[in-house]
């Protein structure tokens, strides 16, 4: 992916959102350090691949002591 990025919000809470540029680690890996407070969340990291649009949509659910459970969509 080129110009990859992450936006992270509250399935109903908009005011939660955010949006971080993710870095390259190594060629199909991406990083990215963010706060999340427990309860779900929507992720989803949008790019460019092979000059063609890319998204991946999926939620998260944070527990107060790490998270658990992923939902991948599309």
């Amino acid at each position: 992916l080129t110009e990859a990025s992450l936006f992270v919000g509250r399935p109903a809470f908009e005011q939660a959102d955010q949006t971080e540029e993710l870095t390259t680690t190594k060629p199909g890996r991406y990083i990215a350090t963010i706060d999340l407070a427990p309860g779900a969340w929507a992720l989803r990291i949008t790019g460019t691949s092979d000059g063609h649009p890319y998204r991946r949509d999926s939620r998260l659910n944070v527990l107060p002591s790490g998270v658990s459970g992923r939902e991948d969509r599309g």
